[in-house]
């Protein structure tokens, strides 16, 4: 459900940091915002605090929301640090495939070509390291 953003309320937030939100804001405008915010009944904030500033900073009126009903401030205080808790980031590793995908996805004519060999290249070579580790 959407909801306006100048009814959600904000009350103290264990985050202190808000890193780069322009750049939140920058994703939430190309992509769309994947995750709504998250919301009590009475539209006090849960989770997404940065997806909200990120949100105001693009001027918009309204935001995608869930609606939770904790049933305790302890409850709401889970809320809030399990989503950051929980949640995991790329791997160095991951950040490099991420990227390589990423220029083949883009890449046309004989960069295509070439990179398509390499992912061949480097999948056949994995497939023998497995063999000769057994």
């Amino acid at each position: 459900m959407k909801i306006k953003i100048s009814e959600i309320k904000i009350s103290e937030r264990v985050r202190i940091d808000e890193g780069d939100i322009q750049s939140l804001a920058e994703s939430i405008e190309r992509l769309g915002l994947i995750n709504p915010i998250t919301i009590t009944p009475d539209k006090k904030l849960l989770a997404g605090y940065r997806r909200l500033q990120a949100a105001k900073l693009l001027g918009w009126d309204e935001i995608e929301c869930t609606v939770l009903h904790p049933q305790s401030e302890i409850e709401k205080l889970r809320i809030e640090a399990e989503e950051n808790l929980t949640r995991k980031d790329f791997t160095d590793e991951e950040i490099r495939r991420y990227f390589e995908k990423k220029r083949y996805l883009e890449a046309r004519g004989l960069e295509k070509f070439f990179l398509w060999f390499k992912r061949i290249f480097v999948r056949i070579w994995e497939f023998i390291k497995k063999l000769f580790r057994r």
